[in-house]
């Protein structure tokens, strides 16, 4: 399953799972820089599908207030 396909939920628990591995102890700087990067790609992903979902909150909201009026 690619990362769009992915769910937030899933996306979240990825992204937990990379900054949990730099509680380590026994970083390796070339590792640590790819888990960074893989991380920053996690943090993307997971903005523009809150921000998807806010704009469909967004739309549904005006659609039941206007339907209220």
């Amino acid at each position: 399953m690619n990362q769009q396909q992915k769910s937030l939920r899933e996306l979240m628990d990825e992204f937990e799972s990379v900054a949990a591995w730099f509680d380590n102890e026994d970083l390796d700087v070339d590792v640590a820089i790819a888990k960074f990067e893989e991380g920053s790609k996690l943090a993307e992903k997971i903005k523009q599908q809150l921000s998807e979902a806010k704009n469909k909150i967004s739309i549904v909201k005006k659609k039941f207030d206007a339907s209220s009026e």
